[in-house]
């Protein structure tokens, strides 16, 4: 079954592997093949005939090709913006924002600057921003909470990126002190705290000896240690 959804840990091993294929090319199109996917055409200075494309789908799905999709006879407005402002620029790094479902891609450099901010959360986006992250264009303008606005003319808000908190003993001591609900699984409980998504932790506590549906109320707090030591192998 194809997998209708990334997860952070999804999202970092394909960052890794888009950054060693794609970061130094120059992109020299843009198109789009329905409302919410896009195409871009790189290619490699000096290298005759060489070119890749890279496929992003906002919510859905980011990667590299070899072969050119069948793309709208007319480009749409998003498409138009993408084209006035990364094409011919070359593609300097591609991040995974903390542990956040989201991808910066930045193309040019210094004040020249341009970030693709693609969105695998909720209905997912695509966002143009300058280098300073000032919006410039999107695909859908939404309300993250009372201070933040994703809106043409906005910065985009670095702030609420989730930073990865080191996976330690005290850590783990941390957040199995007072679960809520008490109720909770073992699994749901790290789920909730560790972003490595429900799969890797189901495994991570088979691993360890215990059922994925244990509850917090009945796990013994002496296993810490080897809890810790599947979440990390």
């Amino acid at each position: 079954m194809v997998k209708q959804r990334f997860t952070s840990l999804d999202l970092n091993c394909i960052v890794k592997n888009l950054r060693k294929k794609l970061c130094g090319l120059k992109v020299t199109n843009i198109y789009d093949l329905n409302g919410r996917t896009y195409l871009l055409k790189l290619v490699k200075t000096g290298e005759k005939g060489f070119k890749i494309f890279l496929i992003l789908e906002a919510g859905t799905r980011i990667h590299s090709t070899s072969f050119l999709r069948e793309k709208s006879d007319i480009p749409s407005v998003f498409t138009m913006k993408l084209r006035k402002h990364i094409r011919m620029k070359r593609l300097e790094s591609i991040v995974q924002l903390g542990v956040d479902r989201v991808i910066d891609i930045t193309f040019g450099s210094n004040e020249s600057a341009f970030h693709v901010i693609v969105e695998f959360y909720a209905k997912g986006n695509i966002i143009l921003t300058d280098h300073d992250y000032k919006i410039l264009s999107l695909l859908r303008t939404y309300k993250h909470d009372d201070a933040h606005i994703i809106s043409v003319n906005n910065k985009y808000p670095l702030d609420i990126i989730q930073t990865p908190k080191p996976i330690t003993q005290q850590y783990m001591e941390e957040i199995m002190q007072n679960p809520e609900p008490p109720t909770i699984s073992l699994r749901d409980l790290l789920a909730k705290h560790i972003p490595l998504g429900t799969e890797m932790l189901t495994h991570a506590v088979i691993e360890a000896g215990f059922p994925p549906k244990l509850k917090m109320s009945e796990f013994d707090k002496s296993k810490i240690p080897d809890i810790l030591a599947a979440v990390l192998r």
